[in-house]
């Protein structure tokens, strides 16, 4: 295991996976910092600049891309999803209730969504998008979850990965360039030498690796304060033998050599004999997460991510969003690598079109030397509406002019489709259309734009079940943290609402499933369902079935409004004790119910009782007058 190895094998390691993965995403690298600059508007090359500057021309940028990548992260905003968690060995409601507002009051005490909205803004850029969960003591003395967005420039990963999110990878890092002074904390005592240097943050000069081997500071490139610091998270393969002892019928976990000794005391075939049927053991593995944090050649830090975990493990708490994936190279990309080309066309052809029509609106001249007074003063002047030039008489009226107009020339034909073509295809390279921008400027049915606006969204569903992925994957992490450091008997906040829940931990809860929305299929969902739910609750109404109140959620309202209803609707609503009451009430009628059609058929059999005892009285008088009867018949 590396996790147990001496100190410097790790750190040697570690610094041989980052040249790895280094030497496999630079390029990558340097592709995703010219993705972000081309969406903060920086969309031309410094040798276009420096051309269009030498020749006086102006530098067009009509930024299109940022505000594409604007409404598809627009779109993420307004759909954010909810991640539940529930519990395999008990679905209690309250349960389920507990845990999710829990999640729901970390991640509104972090601002998760803001975070996690910015990551994922950046996977639509340059196709990675990361964050980090940790717990931070700054703050709070008994520490608060943190779900923090990171830098992809700073993210580094094992390059053999190919699974969405990159759940299949092997190890991940982070390399952050942090002051010497914050290290101080760790008390070790740094070695820079022979450490990594952080050159992929800069590369606008080439890097020389012969250079960083011996820690020589190239121009521009390394601070003296600050130092490259390694965040390394990777797992190994803990094996472990699971038995099922039969004396006590629970289930035991044993490392390798405990089992071993186990085997070779004869305690295992004794076992066997005396319980051949119950008694099983299995050999498995399972995943063991380490961390490290390495400056230079000094270990900073190590440790266990999720120490005594063994029911669920969350994995890397680093989680990427990820991409499109490119197959050959087997990186990610976004959306701006398609849209690079159209930009890069449109500008160039809005600053040619001005300069044509710059240079055709001042009109040039042919003149023969001699023909101006002052020849440079009319270089200056000539194209200046407000200036008189003067030139030499008879040099306007003479017989043959010695100034002659240049013949003046527009735009040449069809440049201005090529034009349209470009910025059209800034919106056809990655699928959005004018709908789902809110720019359509045509008058069309509703059911059209809706239809329009969904085959946009089909065509992003990469990216949002990436981003379902992460909610689920970064949940199991957050439930972790919950569980872990969250304190028992808290009071916690139900998001949305004004009111509380109270937070127990469980021991008898091992297991929970992560359960997240489904991803948005419209750029505003709320809406959607709230229009599905129009026709839907009269018929509830009318059949008198109750309407939840979680319904008033997606009513198109502000937030305050929505909250005032459902604390109203609440109030309507009986409280548990009276609910109690009216299953008592209820349980007290049946009962008294059952008591009445009792006493109603006791009374019944007695009355049948007393007919019959009347009946056989009459029958029996009957046959005794009638006997008489006879014999005094007899005697006559």
């Amino acid at each position: 295991m590396i996790y147990k190895l001496p100190d410097a094998q790790i750190v040697k390691k570690v610094n041989e996976w980052f040249r790895e993965t280094d030497d496999r995403t630079r390029k990558w690298r340097k592709g995703a910092i010219e993705d972000f600059d081309f969406y903060a508007g920086e969309q031309w090359t410094q040798e276009d600049t420096a051309y269009l500057q030498e020749n006086d021309r102006p530098i067009i940028t009509f930024n299109r891309t940022g505000a594409i990548i604007d409404s598809v992260s627009g779109v993420e905003r307004g759909n954010r999803q909810e991640v539940k968690y529930l519990p395999r060995e008990n679905q209690d409601d309250q349960v389920v209730e507990m845990f999710t507002a829990a999640g729901k009051w970390v991640r509104d005490e972090c601002d998760a969504e803001d975070e996690e909205s910015e990551a994922f803004t950046d996977a639509c850029i340059c196709g990675m998008g990361w964050t980090e969960t940790y717990i931070d003591y700054k703050d709070e003395p008994d520490g608060k979850i943190w779900i923090e967005r990171v830098s992809p420039i700073e993210m580094f990963w094992d390059h053999e990965a190919k699974k969405r999110n990159l759940s299949d990878a092997r190890y991940v890092m982070r390399v952050k360039l942090v002051s010497k002074d914050s290290l101080k904390k760790f008390g070790k005592r740094l070695n820079i030498v022979g450490g990594v240097d952080f050159a992929p943050m800069i590369v606008d000069q080439p890097h020389d690796r012969e250079a960083a081997r011996e820690y020589k500071a190239e121009p521009d490139r390394v601070r003296t304060d600050e130092v490259a610091v390694i965040q390394c998270q990777w797992w190994e393969e803990e094996p472990f033998v699971r038995v099922l002892n039969p004396e006590s019928d629970e289930e035991e976990e044993l490392t390798p050599k405990e089992f071993q000794n186990l085997e070779a005391g004869g305690i295992v075939d004794d076992l066997k004999t005396a319980f051949p049927d119950q008694y099983s053991a299995v050999r498995q593995t399972r995943k063991r997460y380490y961390e490290v944090k390495i400056a230079g050649c000094t270990l900073l830090e190590k440790k266990e991510l999720h120490p005594g975990d063994d029911t669920q493990i969350p994995g890397f708490t680093l989680k990427a969003i990820t991409g499109k994936r490119d197959e050959r190279k087997n990186v990610w990309y976004g959306l701006v690598r398609g849209m690079k080309d159209p930009q890069k066309w449109a500008n160039k052809f809005f600053s040619l079109s001005l300069e044509v029509l710059r240079a055709g609106a001042k009109g040039g001249i042919i003149a023969e030397e001699g023909a101006f007074s002052d020849q440079r003063a009319a270089e200056r002047e000539w194209a200046r509406p407000d200036s008189i030039t003067f030139v030499e008489d008879g040099a306007l009226s003479g017989e043959k002019p010695r100034l002659i107009p240049k013949p003046t020339q527009g735009l040449p034909s069809g440049m201005d489709r090529m034009m349209s073509f470009a910025v059209e295809s800034i919106r056809d390279v990655p699928g959005i259309n004018v709908e789902m921008m809110g720019m359509a400027g045509r008058t069309q049915a509703g059911v059209v734009e809706s239809s329009r606006i969904r085959q946009g969204m089909i065509t992003l569903a990469t990216l949002f079940d990436s981003l379902r992925r992460y909610r689920k994957e970064q949940g199991r992490v957050l439930l972790h943290f919950i569980r872990k450091y969250l304190p028992d008997q808290m009071m916690l906040r139900i998001v949305g609402e004004e009111r509380f829940v109270q937070f127990r931990q469980d021991p008898s809860i091992r297991r929970f499933d992560v359960v997240v929305d489904q991803s948005p299929t419209s750029p505003n969902m709320k809406a959607e369902i709230w229009s599905g739910l129009q026709q839907i609750l009269p018929a509830l109404i009318k059949a008198g079935l109750p309407v939840p109140p979680d319904v008033i959620d997606y009513i198109p309202i502000p937030f305050s409004v929505a909250s005032k209803f459902k604390k109203f609707y609440a109030s309507l609503q009986p409280t548990p004790e009276q609910q109690q009451l009216d299953q008592k009430s209820k349980q007290l009628g049946v009962a008294q119910q059952e008591a009445d059609v009792k006493e109603t058929l006791s009374e019944a059999e007695k009355n049948l009782a007393t007919a019959k005892s009347n009946y056989e009285a009459r029958d029996l008088d009957k046959k005794t007058l009638a006997v008489e009867t006879a014999l005094e018949a007899e005697k006559n």
